[in-house]
């Protein structure tokens, strides 16, 4: 487990540059001049990739670390940078693994006063009332104070058992946790919706929303001052969503998610498309969820950075009958996404367009859930979105592909 620089930067560059505004005193302490420090340090984040997750507060560690070490030893350079960090990356993980208990509440009414859902090793559980051990009515004032919002008084409770090397490690697997399983419960929800237009308001797509305000606790409901998550977006409450007629058939649905899942070969793959797929649907910007979902969209067809926004359409499409029209549709979407990116632009009807945007992320999502476990891997569903949706052609190949078959036997 060590880290390592990405492609495409130069540290050598970093390095240098610190290294020249660096000062040492008569004992020996470094400190260095300028406001260019904080560039470095920014750049030097992005420049790094890290093998396992970290919480972002520990990687600005590692490197504001990891440059006062060996800036007081010897001299800056991208070897000795990178032998430090991995080192305090090595001791972070042999830290021992703790419980916590992340606190929040979400936008949904439960059949019963609690309801329990593993998921991944984790431990999820909705309810109607807190136990008056878990300590957040000091926390709830604070973030009442500090949102200067109205908070959610009738959704249901969440607590979400998680476990980590730090607060920060803890908090982030409960996160990550809960926003797979909102990303295949709206999923399940939101195929059925077609566009739903206010005439002032615009509210998220996704019904399934997690409060503001996310509080970390001992497990004893003893809560840890820091860290806390809060939502900077939050606005207000929105109704929550009656789950108790349709649960058991939200639950089977998410069973069966989960089941084919388990046998693909890109089980993270579609987690992290899941997660993206709720983070999308909760903004109330419309122009801000359409460009997370047109991201979502690249991420499922594989798109690199080296591909155009062809590559995108034609695989998008190549899972539809109607692959003329569904292909006109995609370059109109792909078009708005363009000038919405490039020039600034607004349009009237961004909710019709993140509606239509949503029918083919959510295609592919299925096409990924359903048939991705029969692909022995990411890259044999990619070579599939790109083969030929002709029959005539693809016929032709499979009788070039035999008769090269019997050539090499031969």
């Amino acid at each position: 487990m060590c880290a390592d620089w990405k492609s495409g930067y130069n540290p050598d560059v970093i390095t240098t540059g610190l290294e020249k505004i660096k000062s040492t005193s008569e004992n020996g302490e470094v400190s260095f001049t300028g406001f260019e420090f904080n560039d470095y340090v920014t750049v030097l984040l992005s420049s790094l990739k890290f093998v396992f997750p970290f919480p972002d507060l520990y990687k600005r560690q590692f490197v504001h670390k990891g440059i006062a070490i060996v800036a007081k030893s010897k001299t800056l350079t991208k070897s000795a940078l990178l032998q430090e960090i991995s080192k305090l990356e090595q001791a972070y993980m042999r830290e021992p693994i703790k419980e916590y208990l992340l606190v929040s509440d979400i936008s949904l009414h439960i059949p019963t006063a609690r309801e329990s859902v593993g998921l991944n090793d984790t431990r999820i559980i909705f309810s109607c009332h807190l136990s008056s051990k878990i300590q957040r009515d000091v926390f709830l004032k604070l973030g009442r104070e500090f949102l200067n919002r109205e908070l959610p008084t009738a959704y249901s409770y969440i607590q979400i058992m998680t476990r980590g090397r730090s607060p920060e490690e803890a908090g982030i697997v409960a996160l990550d946790t809960i926003d797979l399983l909102r990303g295949i419960w709206n999923f399940a929800l939101n195929r059925k919706r077609h566009v739903v237009l206010h005439a002032k308001k615009r509210d998220p797509i996704n019904k399934i929303l997690l409060g503001p305000l996310h509080s970390l606790h001992y497990p004893n409901g003893k809560r840890l001052p820091d860290p806390f998550w809060y939502d900077p977006t939050y606005v207000e409450p929105v109704s929550p969503m009656d789950l108790r007629r349709n649960w058991d058939s939200l639950r089977s649905f998410e069973r069966q998610v989960r089941k084919r899942l388990s046998k693909s070969h890109s089980r993270t793959f579609m987690e992290e498309a899941f997660r993206r797929y709720a983070v999308a649907l909760d903004e109330r910007n419309h122009e801000t969820a359409f460009l997370k979902l047109w991201s979502l969209l690249e991420y499922l067809t594989r798109t690199t950075i080296k591909d155009s926004h062809k590559v995108t359409v034609t695989r998008a499409v190549s899972v539809w009958s109607d692959r003329d029209f569904h292909q006109e549709v995609l370059h109109h979407l792909r078009d708005y996404r363009n000038s919405a990116v490039h020039m600034d632009q607004r349009n009237e009807e961004i909710t019709k367009l993140l509606y239509q945007l949503k029918r083919y992320v959510e295609a592919l999502l299925e096409f990924h859930v359903f048939h991705g476990h029969k692909f022995a891997n990411l890259g044999n569903i990619t070579s599939f979105f790109d083969l030929p949706t002709d029959k005539a052609t693809l016929t032709e190949q499979k009788h070039l592909i035999q008769k090269r078959l019997r050539f090499i036997r031969t």
